[in-house]
Order: structure tokens, then C-alpha cells, then sequence
């Protein structure tokens, strides 16, 4: 997720090295659409992966010599 538009470029900046130029307010609607889209997520339905992930891991371990 792209975190620039929700830079706001009015108002006080306290630019001392930080990031969003050390204003809260950035942080807080990052983190509001952050939680928006994880609660998206969560309602989406489960999806097994376990099929996948074993045939990685045994692809991976034939390649490198991984062991579980």
C-alpha cells in the first residue's frame, strides 16, 4: 500500500530525521487504512495452502539440502 497520500503538507513539521515529518496524524490514517484492509482480510474466506507449502518445502530441500 502506497503510505504518500496520506501525507498531510499543511500545518507544523517537526522534520528532525523522521519520517511523514514527524507528524502523528500521518501515522494515524496509515495505520486506520492499514486496519481497514486487514479486516478485509480476516473476512475473507480460508484458504488451504498446506499443498503448496509442502511442495516448496520439498523443492526447497532437494535444492539447498534443507531438512524440516
Amino acid at each position: 500500500m502506497k503510505t504518500s497520500p496520506f501525507m498531510v503538507k499543511t500545518g507544523p513539521q517537526f522534520d528532525g530525521g523522521y519520517h511523514y515529518r514527524g507528524r502523528a496524524d500521518h501515522f494515524f490514517k496509515m495505520g486506520g487504512a492499514f486496519g481497514e484492509a486487514m479486516v478485509g482480510l480476516l473476512n475473507e474466506t480460508p484458504v488451504d495452502h498446506s499443498r503448496q507449502v509442502t511442495r516448496a518445502r520439498e523443492q526447497a530441500n532437494r535444492k539447498y539440502g534443507f531438512s524440516r
